[in-house]
């Protein structure tokens, strides 16, 4: 994937396709950085509907696509938090 002309919107619509595809709930997803290299890698905050740490905040690759450095929470507000100070 050539990531030089990837538009953040693009790069929102690979992220939310890819969670739904695994089964999940996205319930947030932001840039990684403002630099415009990285516009392939996302933040996301997912619901993954398990009993057990259901929430979890990862760094999306788009290009793979994939999940990674995954942080994961019992509490929504929990996740919520991490998620905003997430970089």
């Amino acid at each position: 994937m050539d990531t030089k002309n990837l538009t953040y919107e693009e790069a929102l619509q690979i992220t939310q396709e890819f969670t739904e595809a695994k089964g999940y709930t996205l319930l947030g997803v932001k840039p990684l950085t403002a630099h415009p290299d990285d516009k392939y890698l996302t933040v996301v905050l997912v619901n993954r509907h398990t009993q057990v740490q259901p929430f979890v905040t990862w760094i999306c690759n788009v290009t793979d696509p994939s999940f990674n450095t995954g942080v994961y929470f019992t509490e929504l507000k929990d996740a919520l938090e991490r998620f905003n100070k997430r970089d």
